[in-house]
């Protein structure tokens, strides 16, 4: 119980993820599932489907995915899709985990596409080469949820129980990091630090871009692993549910499933969040075993030296 927890809203927050959003119903046929939009009474026919995939069209999946993520951050896209500046805004929360007063990160989100706050989770993991930074992923549809933030509809709320369910943590230990404010955590004794939503300044020719990088990853690995363009666009999950029939199909799908957000000034407030970040491991610091050290009250009693 005397270790912090770091939690962090994922969309306008962490960074703003929506030009990749699409990518993860391509890779990953359970985010279906994960969305619900899939009905109860279809969930095990649909598992089934997919877990008859060759071992071939499995490695096309996740090959494309590690590749195309690796080109987002070669070519610089990754540094937009991210709140500026976020590495330096968490050297203190990451260096305070690694001298263990920090038991982990949390990524609590009311996005449904789980996708989103795995990539961010692993890049940011990466950046600080510690693996085991990210504990949870708390999506909109994350049955985890489902005792104390309501029904996964609206703006769903969060909750220090469901932060206490995943890791045991008091109150005052805690640094929740979001653009919007939610009523319990706000009204608890914790670091709420509220951030201006920052919008990614991706224009439509960067999309286009992004596009033309997938594309030629696709086809890489069509020859790669020895499948064809028409096996792939027949997996029952592309087939039936991303319901692209080719590659022309699918990027114009993907075109009309990004929403670019209207050009919006960006006021970073970066010294707020900076002293907030670094006033919270401070407290950290006057802890010891779950209590706080203790202070010296009193002056310290003069001592006369004598005259012999």
């Amino acid at each position: 119980m005397s270790k912090g927890v770091c939690v962090f809203d994922l969309d306008l927050t962490l960074g703003d993820f929506g030009s990749i959003d699409y990518f993860g119903l391509v890779y990953n046929p359970s985010v279906f599932i994960l969305l619900n939009q899939i009905p109860d009474s279809d969930v095990e026919h649909f598992k089934e489907t997919i877990n008859l995939y060759t071992t071939n069209q499995k490695n096309f999946l996740t090959n494309l995915r590690s590749r195309f993520e690796q080109k987002i951050h070669s070519t610089g896209i990754e540094d937009k899709l991210f709140r500026p500046n976020i590495k330096k805004l968490l050297v203190p929360l990451v260096k305070a985990y690694k001298d263990k007063k920090i038991e982990g990160f949390i990524i609590y989100s009311n996005n449904a596409n789980v996708y989103n706050l795995e990539y961010a989770g692993s890049r940011i993991m990466e950046m600080f080469n510690t693996p085991e930074l990210f504990k949870a992923y708390l999506s909109r549809n994350d049955p985890r949820r489902l005792e104390h933030d309501g029904k996964p509809k609206g703006d769903r709320a969060k909750t220090y129980a469901t932060i206490n369910k995943i890791i045991p943590v008091d109150e005052n230990r805690i640094l929740f990091m979001d653009d919007i404010y939610h009523d319990d955590l706000y009204s608890r004794p914790l670091t709420y630090i509220h951030v201006p939503p920052y919008f990614s300044p991706l224009k439509d020719v960067n999309i286009l871009e992004l596009w033309e990088d997938f594309e030629d990853i696709f086809n890489s690995c069509l020859n790669e692993f020895s499948v064809t363009t028409e096996e792939i666009f027949n997996l029952y999950h592309i087939k039936y549910f991303v319901q692209a029939r080719d590659l022309q199909d699918m990027q114009e799908k993907y075109v009309a499933y990004v929403r670019l957000a209207t050009p919006t000034v960006f006021n970073e407030n970066a010294e707020m969040i900076k002293n907030r970040v670094e006033s919270y491991v401070s407290s950290l610091n006057s802890y010891e075993g779950g209590k706080r050290k203790k202070t010296r009250k009193t002056k310290r009693k003069t001592v006369r030296k004598r005259n012999y």
